[in-house]
């Protein structure tokens, strides 16, 4: 396979397309950015901070021609953040996809840029590309830039292709992208394996070097307060950090961040498992939301009535941006899909009524004051269209028998009720052979909320799956287990149980009005939400932030102390549940060597609040907590996170790929063992 054809930076305007794909032109997702002019903060600043850095990259490469070769999953995060015009600006005139096989760039590119993740395999790849530009001895150049940095293992690959010396090696530092006014990713989309598998404590390092970033940016955070053993090492790599950075810091009279909460995902496993049932969920769910984007059937995207859009095949994906810029999306993304339908229809009356009153214009003002807010309404009548057909699609899905059947299977799970008619479900969807996602969702959780399977229902099913589904997923069964997602018992306690029942877990809602977060489950609150809740509603009943005690020893590399300085009954119930609780001050103008001597004040400045996620966040949990911040005034949530998953990608990403499929997880071949006619009674 070669390396894909050359595409202007101009690519398709209407997907704003950059880079041609491999054999068949397909373009890299440079999807439009979102408008962050109504941030808590300014995050435009995040923005141009990237864009400064790749200036100044390309800059450095010379005026001539370039080409960028990219890593397919880094375009569609550089779009979010770099305008394609800016890259024709600066020299920019092709790019391509890094894909096996030669290289095809015209004579008159003078530089070949790779921007790539540190990635091993990768450099075999760039190795042999870089050795037959070179040959030529035309005068071109090479470089290779790491993002978010370079890796010895990396470098050592290149050396021992023997091009390490040839090309320019160096790093560009896109770590937090902003998706939305609110939502920050480092798409570290590995980040879960990695750590909680693998024992790679990479992504931790880049969580706290992009958290320092922020701090650089916008003051030094007063204080933090974390969940998990993850978070505090990223707590604990902050502090050290700034130790080793504190003579360069930069000084914040007013920091524009008050708080930090740093949670862990082994916190809360169960949350990425059941069907998450707001709007831009579902979506997830079903067609996948990457990059702030979804690929959409052209019948749902174009215009039937005219354009030239209507040439496109109607059975061809298109790239739809879901973002605020979308004022329908903003609207009605956080709420339960139960009520789309009737805000859509209200939203469509109110734009029928616009067009209908020009037949009322009579004056040169009216008609002036009509124009004013026409491309608006012409906008909206345009979304309204995507989102109604949206909308149709997942009713299809919701409103199907087999649909209802896994939402309730899910749902008797999460309320601990009716477990032997899930277990049925569960031997059912194995029977049907149904996707074994599908049915490792359901028993992973089974097994988190019961706080383990017993003996003989755990050696049921991984007896059931491996016959079903095929040996070779014994590895991921076992890596299931080490994450602690599928096991037997390991303690007297069911945790989760503690949980439902202390933390309100389990409550009734009213979908239309809802007076709490568990209606982005209907009837289940995230428990990850519901622990920061607790700090939420704690500040607002305390009047505030808690301050630092007058003196405490200097903290050195002991970055994090106990606790979360909630009142005892609340403190205690936080420190029962999985993971270390820890809260850590930091003082900005502080003592030389101890950063962290805690005479800072948290209340001090704006009442922002970050709060990141280690291992993934659902748009769910992003929806609750965008309903608690809308509970009250003059107070913000930013959402950080590693990456935004959802169910499938969660496990997807614990899955051990042994062929090298890109669905692990999908329904099995034709050719796979059929199920023993014995079933039922196995787990007797």
């Amino acid at each position: 396979m070669s390396a894909s054809s050359g595409q202007t930076p101009g690519g398709s305007p209407a997907q704003g397309g950059a880079a041609g794909g491999a054999g068949g032109g397909q373009k890299a997702g440079m999807t439009g950015m979102c408008n962050l002019d109504n941030a808590a903060v300014n995050l435009n600043a995040l923005r141009d901070a990237a864009k400064k850095e790749m200036t100044d990259i390309l800059a450095s490469e010379g005026k001539k021609s370039k080409a960028l070769v990219l890593d397919p999953k880094v375009a569609g995060p550089l779009g979010l953040v770099i305008e394609i015009s800016l890259l024709r600006a600066l020299g920019v005139d092709k790019l391509y996809y890094l894909t096996p096989g030669r290289l095809d760039v015209p004579p008159e590119t003078e530089h070949i840029i790779y921007l790539v993740r540190p990635v091993v395999s990768f450099m075999k790849v760039i190795a042999d590309q870089a050795k037959a530009i070179l040959e030529r001895k035309d005068g071109r150049s090479v470089a290779v830039y790491f993002i978010p940095r370079r890796t010895i293992m990396c470098e050592t690959a290149l050396e021992q292709e023997g091009v390490f010396n040839q090309i320019k090696i160096g790093e560009y530092h896109l770590d937090l992208i902003p998706f939305d006014a609110d939502v920050l990713s480092l798409e570290l989309n590995q980040c879960f394996k990695e750590c909680f598998l693998e024992g790679d404590k990479t992504s931790l390092f880049y969580t706290a070097r992009a958290l320092m970033k922020l701090q650089a940016l916008y003051g030094i955070i007063p204080l933090i307060r974390g969940k998990g053993a993850a978070a505090q090492q990223v707590a604990q790599m902050m502090l050290r950090m700034r130790h080793e950075m504190r003579s360069s810091e930069a000084q914040v009279d007013v920091p524009a961040i008050s708080q930090l909460i740093l949670i862990d995902r082994t916190v809360d496993l169960v949350t990425p498992l059941p069907t998450q049932l707001t709007y831009e969920g579902l979506i997830d769910e079903f067609y996948s939301i990457t990059n702030s984007a979804v690929d959409l059937p052209a019948a749902m995207v174009v215009d039937p009535k005219g354009g030239k859009e209507t040439n496109v095949p109607l059975d061809k994906k298109l790239k739809t941006p879901l973002n605020s810029n979308d004022k329908i999306f903003r609207d009605i993304r956080d709420l339960n899909f139960s009520v789309v339908g009737p805000i859509l229809n209200q939203k469509a009356k109110m734009i029928d009524e616009y067009y209908k009153a020009r037949k009322d214009i009579s004056t040169v003002s009216e008609i002036k004051d009509y124009m004013k807010k026409f491309t608006s309404f012409q906008q909206d009548h345009q979304f309204l269209r995507v989102h109604t057909n949206i909308t149709e699609a997942l009713l299809k899905i919701t409103t199907d028998a087999a649909f209802r059947a896994h939402l309730e299977a899910e749902q008797n799970l999460l309320a601990q009720a009716e477990i032997e008619a899930s277990e049925q479900y569960i031997e059912e969807c194995i029977n049907k052979q149904e996707p074994l996602g599908k049915v490792l969702r359901l028993l992973c959780l089974m097994s988190l909320t019961q706080g383990g399977l017993k003996e003989k229902v755990y050696n049921f099913f991984t007896r059931e799956i491996i016959q079903t589904y095929g040996f070779e997923h014994m590895y991921t069964l076992s890596n299931l287990g080490k994450v602690g997602l599928f096991k037997r018992p390991d303690q007297r306690t069911n945790l989760y149980e503690v949980a439902r029942e202390q933390l309100r877990l389990i409550t009734e809602v009213d979908e239309r009005d809802p007076n709490d977060i568990s209606y982005v489950f209907s009837g289940y609150a995230p428990l990850s939400v519901r622990l920061f809740e607790l700090l939420w509603n704690q500040q607002q009943r305390g009047g505030g932030l808690p301050t630092p005690p007058p003196t405490q020893p200097a903290g050195g590399d002991e970055a994090t102390r106990d606790g979360w300085l909630l009142p005892r009954q609340y403190d205690e119930l936080v420190k029962a549940l999985p993971g270390v609780t820890f809260h850590a001050f930091q003082k900005a103008n502080a003592a030389a060597g101890n950063p962290d001597e805690s005479d800072g004040d948290a209340s001090r400045g704006n009442s922002v609040t970050v709060v990141c996620f280690i291992g993934g966040v659902t748009f769910a949990e992003i929806a609750a907590l965008r309903f608690l911040n809308s509970k009250v005034e003059g107070k913000d949530i930013i959402i950080a996170t590693t990456n935004l998953i959802n169910g499938s990608s969660f496990l997807d990403g614990v899955a051990e790929d042994l062929a090298g499929k890109k669905d692990v997880l999908a329904a099995p071949t034709p050719a796979a063992s059929p199920p023993p006619p014995e079933t039922s009674s196995r787990r007797k």
